[in-house]
This record gives structure tokens, sequence and C-alpha cells, in this order.
């Protein structure tokens, strides 16, 4: 059986599967398909994107490209080879394919091969920006795209506001559709992308946004772990615990001996907070950072809630409405019949305490347990509302308008639209990983990449779409 190699190469670029599309373009030649013009620089190209300029070096050589651009005529084979010398550091080259950049718009393209070559010569800022242009500009979305825009909003968190910075880079990665808890894939190329810069702290930072918002990942826990010095740690907590064990040994003598009032008392232990919070930073970030570090803290993960709406409301006020409500209309009554009841003794002072403060106790505990099952039955309403859709949208053919399709959309799809088939002649490197899926209704074969993020790649629906690959995705 003939497949769409290339089909479903082009539908890879959508998502910047350079790995994958290497191996599917790979597996097309080897059964001898039209892989269109310029195969060569094709591949250099996707070479360089996955982070191996010297093979893609290697590869233009292979097929007689080895001039720079010039100064008044070029060729994208010319702007590859520029960006591949520049992604190993050759500052000429950089500035060849930059002084072109300038004069090529319009062509996204051209951001992917400025931020590979200006991430090479140590140019982050460009870097930066030529990201920023294609998840903003060019609205290119994809787990890649996302974790380098996130990777620099947190890099440059010193030129603004660094807890919004933070909470906005740990936003974005939310809201590419797949829960971070089940793809945590994105999150984590963040992390490197920022380690790679050095900037440790900002990774940090960035996981432990990330992670208040999202129950247990392992892997989220492994790398915060990694950046963490938890002795130091430990030696902060101690330290931290014992000190507030000593305000009250400190500071009541001292609002006694000086006739201070009760609330001056608090308002010192408040100032000794605000003040040990500013000054005293957490082991191994900076004060700053430390500010970032403590304004997350006070969030944490609420299965009821979505990570990518803002943190829900304190509602404490409420319950504790609820406790004086208690205490006014159904312990005071109660403690009055007490009264009339029960002799003068420990009897009634006994029955007194049980009334005043355990009825508005327990109102306070109900009405918080009363509020989480309203939550709940809203949350488990709302899911259903959310399968019901998705399954619906699942059953619908999509097949003529769709090159890809990624996240739990896909999972649906394929199980309930498509009709799984054999696929015996899979490349050795996805032999087992992948399976293939048909629409019944146009005949075509999609590619199923299982994993954290299902992704479906559409085949050729035409004869002609396969013969024509410049035309389809990013980089054939």
């Amino acid at each position: 059986m003939t497949y769409p190699w290339t089909a479903w190469a082009g539908a890879a670029a959508s998502d910047d599967r350079f790995g994958l599309m290497l191996t599917l373009l790979d597996a097309g030649t080897a059964k001898d398909q039209d892989q269109g013009p310029d195969p060569g620089v094709r591949r250099a190209a996707l070479l360089l994107h996955d982070g191996r300029p010297a093979d893609a070096l290697a590869t233009l050589r292979e097929v007689g490209v080895t001039e720079l651009p010039g100064a008044t005529e070029t060729s994208w084979s010319q702007l590859v080879l520029a960006a591949a010398r520049a992604a190993s550091g050759d500052q000429v080259a950089h500035r060849s394919l930059m002084a072109w950049a300038g004069r090529i718009t319009g062509d996204p393209r051209m951001y992917y091969l400025v931020a590979a070559a200006a991430t090479g010569v140590g140019d982050r800022a460009t870097a930066d920006l030529a990201w920023e242009t294609l998840t903003t500009g060019y609205e290119i979305v994809t787990p890649l795209t996302a974790a380098r825009h996130a990777a620099a909003r947190v890099a440059r968190r010193d030129t603004g506001d660094p807890v919004l910075a933070v909470a906005i880079a740990a936003m974005e990665l939310h809201h590419l559709g797949v829960p971070v808890e089940k793809d945590p894939g994105p999150a984590l190329e963040a992390v490197r992308d920022l380690r790679a810069r050095g900037d440790h702290e900002g990774a940090r930072l960035l996981l432990h946004a990330v992670r208040r918002r999202v129950p247990a990942v392992p892997a989220l826990d492994a790398a915060l772990a990694a950046l963490t010095p938890a002795a130091a740690m430990r030696r902060h907590l101690i330290t931290v615990v014992a000190m507030w064990s000593l305000v009250p040994l400190v500071l009541l003598p001292a609002v006694f001996a000086l006739h201070l009032p009760g609330l001056i008392g608090g308002l010192l232990a408040l100032a000794a907070r605000l003040a040990w919070e500013r000054w005293i930073p957490i082991p191994g970030l900076s004060r700053a950072d430390s500010l970032v570090w403590r304004a997350f803290r006070a969030v944490g993960y609420d299965p009821f809630t979505d990570p990518t709406a803002p943190p829900p409301k304190d509602q404490k006020g409420y319950y504790g409405l609820a406790g004086l409500l208690a205490l006014i209309f159904v312990a005071i009554p109660l403690s009055l019949t007490v009264e009339r009841l029960l002799p003068d003794g420990a009897a009634r002072t006994g029955m007194y305490l049980l009334l005043c403060l355990g009825l508005p106790a327990l109102g306070y505990v109900a009405a918080r347990q009363a509020h989480h099952w309203m939550r709940a039955r809203a949350h488990a309403r709302r899911r259903a509302v959310e399968t019901r859709a998705r399954l619906s949208e699942a059953r619908r053919c999509h097949c003529w308008q769709l090159h890809t399709i990624a996240g739990d959309i896909a999972d649906e799809y394929l199980h309930h639209h498509l009709r799984a088939e054999p696929f015996d002649d899979a490349p050795p490197s996805l032999r087992g990983k992948v399976w293939l899926g048909r629409c019944t209704a146009t005949d075509t074969v999609w590619l199923a990449v299982p994993g954290s993020r299902t992704l479906l790649l559409r085949g050729a629906m035409t004869p002609q779409e396969e013969q024509q690959p410049e035309s389809v995705g990013m980089y054939l």
C-alpha cells in the first residue's frame, strides 16, 4: 500500500514536530515517493530546527550549497545555510542572515531561521522577538512556540512587573488546549530554555507558578526538585517556624510591660512579617525573585476550577458569617434553655462552652462543605457538557478542513470517527508507536501519534495534494 508520507510530514509541520517530519520524509524517500523540489534543503532546515545545525551543514554540503547570501540576491537554500552556520556560532553568517531578514516580510519561515541563528550566536533578545512575532503576529501557537514565548517572558521579568510576567507565562502554557498535568512537555521545554540561558531562578519560578494550579505531576515535581536547594530550604523552614514560635514570647511581655493595646502587638507582628518577606530571600533566589515566589505560594490547586481561569475568590468570610448566624440564632437560644434547665455549676458552664463554641464551628464547617458540594456538582455538570460537545464534534467529519487534530478531541475523533487499520510499513523508529485510522466518508488516511498529547496527521485527500508538498505545511 502507498502511504501519504509527504502529506503526513506537511501536517506535522503545523505542530512543529521536526523529528517526526524527518522520520516521515525519510520513510517516503525509502519508498521512492516524489519528495518535491530541493529535498536536501528541506531536510537541512528540519535538522536545524531540530537542534542539529552540524547535520544541517553536512546535508547542505552534500547538495552543493556552500555560498552565503549575496548583497543583492539570495535563495532560500543560502538563507538556510546562513542560519545553520549562525546556529553553530558564526557571527559573519548571522550578520548576513539578518541583513536579509529585514527585506523578507510576510514569511514566518524567516522568523524560525532568525530564532535558531540568534540563539546560536547568543543573541537571545533577537531570538525572543522572533518567537514573540510567530506567536502573536502570525498566531502560530504550537507547544514549541508557546514554550519559547513563555521562557522569553520569564527571562525579561525584571523589565516590568515580575509577578505578572511569570503569571502570564504560566497561563499561556495552560491555554495550549491540553492540560499541563496531562502534557507537561511545553512547560518542561520552557524550563530547559531558561536553564540554557543560565536563568535557573526563572525556571524555578515558572515551575512553581505552573505547579500551584494543577495536581501532582511527577515530571514537574522532579524538575522543580532539581532546581531547589533542599537542605537550604529545610533550614529556612525551620528558621521561619522557630521565629514565629518566638513571636508570642517576645511581643506579649512587651505589650503588657508597656501597657500597649493588643492591636499594637498585632501590628508589630504584621510589620515583622512584612520586613521578613521583603528582606530575607528564599534560598537560591534573589530578593526580587523571592517576592514572586511568595506571591504564588498563596495559590493552591482546586479540583473544581479551571487552571486557565483566575484563582477562585476566598470565601472564608461567608463561612464565618454562617458561623456567626449559628451563634446568634441557634447557640444563644439554646444557651437560654440550658440556663433554665440546668443548675449553676460545671455542667452548665461546660454546656455553654459546647454550644457557644461548637455550634458556630459547626456552622462554619457546614457552610464550607455545602459550598464545596455545590461547586463539585457545577463542575461535574460543566465537564459533562464539555464531554458531550467534544463527542458530538468527534462524530462529525472534519477530514475535509483540518490537517491536524491534537489533544482530547484527537482521542475522540480517532475512536468515534476513524476506522483503525494495520500499519505494517511503519518506519522502524515509529513501529509500535503509531497507528492508522481511515475516514469512511472521504477515504482519507490519518496517522495517529499517541502520547500525553495525541496528535492526528491527515494524509492527502487527492493525488494532486500529495504531489505538491511545497503548498502544505511550514517547511515543505
